[in-house]
This record gives structure tokens, C-alpha cells and sequence, in this order.
């Protein structure tokens, strides 16, 4: 596993972060989001779906469980699993079924992790001085989200 941290200053560097390595990401690809309540996981997805053109609202689906993004490159789905209670209940909303056809990014995802062969995780952190810096910590659990991480790394050593 390989990990990578990255802090942003405020929304705008999350959204930029967010957008800068959505291009990474293929068809297939599960990302893992994790972090307290208000921390900016939604505001990750925004910046995410932006670096695929997507101007619509992005919104927490927190209580629609999914929403789906369509862009004239990929569908991205967007999951909220923090009212999930169990493996069985989410796989028993058979959104699974169209993993292969999208990019997925899912909210409290590290609750049911077990039930993906491989994932990239992003754990955000705000307990910082400053209210709107972040920390992210990226994992990877694969080749594919290794060769993600070592980029990233790479980059930051340039800075």
C-alpha cells in the first residue's frame, strides 16, 4: 500500500486538488471517501466531476443514497453510504451492478471497504488552526492507484 498527504488552504485548492487528478481515474475505478461530518467530501465530488466538464448541481446524497453525474466523457456515481447499516443493505440496492461503467466516489466508504477487490481511499482531515485547510491522505490497494500515488508524490517533490 502507498500512500500520499496533500493539504489544501481553503475550498478553492480542494476543488482544484479534486478537478487536477480526476483524470486519473478510469471507467471502473472506486474511490473511497472518508471524514467527519462537514469536512468537504462533497466538495471533493464537485471539484471531481469538474475536471470532467460536469456543470450541474453536486450535491451530498446523503439522503438519496446515490446520485449520478453524466458527462459527455464518463458517468460518475456519487454515494453516500453514512445511513447504510450493513454490507447486505448496500449491496441489496444493486447499484453495484453499474460499478464497470463509472467512476464511483463514495462518502463513508471505509465502512464497508471489504466488499471491493480494489478501491483508492482519500481520508480528509480539518483539524487544523485554519477552518477551511485540509489534509488528504491518499491509499492505494493496487498497480493501477499505485501508479496515482507515486505521480502525485513525484509532483510535490517538484514543488
Amino acid at each position: 500500500m502507498k500512500n500520499c498527504e496533500i493539504i489544501t488552504a481553503n475550498e478553492i485548492e480542494t476543488m482544484h486538488f479534486a478537478k487536477s487528478i480526476s483524470s486519473c481515474f478510469k471507467n471502473g475505478d472506486v474511490i473511497l471517501l472518508d471524514g467527519t461530518l462537514g469536512v468537504g467530501k462533497t466538495q471533493f465530488v464537485k471539484g471531481f466531476c469538474s475536471g470532467y466538464d460536469y456543470n450541474g448541481d453536486v450535491t451530498s446524497p446523503t439522503f438519496t443514497l446515490a446520485n449520478i453525474y453524466e458527462t459527455d466523457f464518463k458517468k460518475i456515481i456519487h454515494l453516500d453510504l453514512y445511513r447504510i447499516d450493513s454490507p447486505r443493505e448496500f449491496i441489496e440496492l444493486g447499484i453495484m451492478d453499474y460499478f464497470d461503467e463509472s467512476i464511483v466516489l463514495i462518502e463513508w466508504g471505509n465502512k464497508f471497504s471489504g466488499l471491493f477487490d480494489n478501491y483508492f481511499s482519500i481520508s480528509i482531515e480539518n483539524n487544523f488552526d485554519e477552518p477551511t485547510k485540509r489534509k488528504f491522505t491518499l491509499s492505494s490497494q493496487s498497480d493501477h492507484y499505485n501508479t496515482i500515488i507515486d505521480d502525485l508524490n513525484a509532483k510535490a517533490n517538484l514543488l
